[in-house]
């Protein structure tokens, strides 16, 4: 007769071994979830921090212990390791797997956010210098959504020409990822055809409009309401084939990690 706790398969204690693993897993994606959490929400300080300090007067007198404190925090995490845009993100890892096995529609449905760019300037959550916009999945393209502060006015009242070079940009790439492709920047033409202002809501769409062997063109533009406030057009070079190879080289074959 067999003992409570030796059945087969049994993992410590008695747990079955499917079970403890699912436990393990269910631990390190709750690990994962709070490190993301906490990076982003310190990258959202720091953003807000930096509008803060363009759009108002500074106290001279706490100048000198603001600086302090900062300096002082800045310098604790440049002694902390280094980290990796990959290792230790794998939803990230995730997600870029998923393009190069050509299932990306399989790990992001319509509808959900793109994780794929979390240290973007653009689009990264994590980048406390980033504007912080939002990308998501729309059918074969993509639509995002940002209000730009402070930290990104060039004309008065408006989103400085640059910030808004660098969105398309952005949504063009994300575009390009929705197509199971990653690809670099090759010409970006952006027409300015309206003001964008500061603080309000600006939509962007992009979508792949033709492709000719490693060439793609991509077109996007941004909208204020129901006003055309930039168009967009891009000529990418794909990298898929180089970007498999360094992928296998690094983690494996991206078919090991599953969509």
């Amino acid at each position: 007769m067999q003992a409570a706790g030796d059945s087969a398969g049994g993992g410590e204690g008695g747990q079955p071994v499917d079970e403890a693993n699912d436990a393990d897993d269910a631990d390190e994606a709750a690990r994962h979830a709070a490190h993301d959490d906490a990076r982003t929400r310190l990258a959202g300080a720091f953003r807000r921090l930096g509008h803060a300090l363009m759009a108002h007067d500074v106290d001279l007198g706490e100048v000198d212990e603001m600086v302090a404190w900062l300096d002082g925090r800045a310098a604790e995490l440049e002694a902390s390791p280094p980290r990796s845009k990959y290792e230790g993100n794998p939803r990230r890892l995730n997600h870029y797997s998923a393009i190069l096995n050509g299932t990306i529609h399989e790990v992001v449905p319509d509808g959900e956010p793109l994780d794929l760019f979390v240290n973007s300037p653009a689009s990264g959550p994590w980048n406390p210098m980033g504007v912080g916009m939002e990308v998501r999945r729309d059918g074969d393209g993509v639509v995002a959504r940002v209000r730009c502060g402070s930290a990104h006015e060039g004309p008065p009242e408006r989103v400085h020409g640059g910030v808004l070079a660098m969105l398309l940009d952005e949504v063009m790439g994300s575009a390009l990822t929705v197509n199971n492709e990653l690809a670099f920047t090759a010409r970006l033409e952006a027409d300015y055809r309206a003001a964008a202002p500061l603080g309000e809501e600006l939509e962007l769409r992009a979508r792949v409009v033709e492709r000719d062997g490693r060439k793609i063109r991509v077109e996007a533009e941004i909208r204020h309401g129901d006003e055309v406030a930039v168009v967009g057009r891009g000529l990418f070079i794909s990298m898929l084939e180089a970007r498999r190879a360094e992928f296998t080289e690094r983690f494996g074959s991206p078919d090991s990690l599953g969509a």
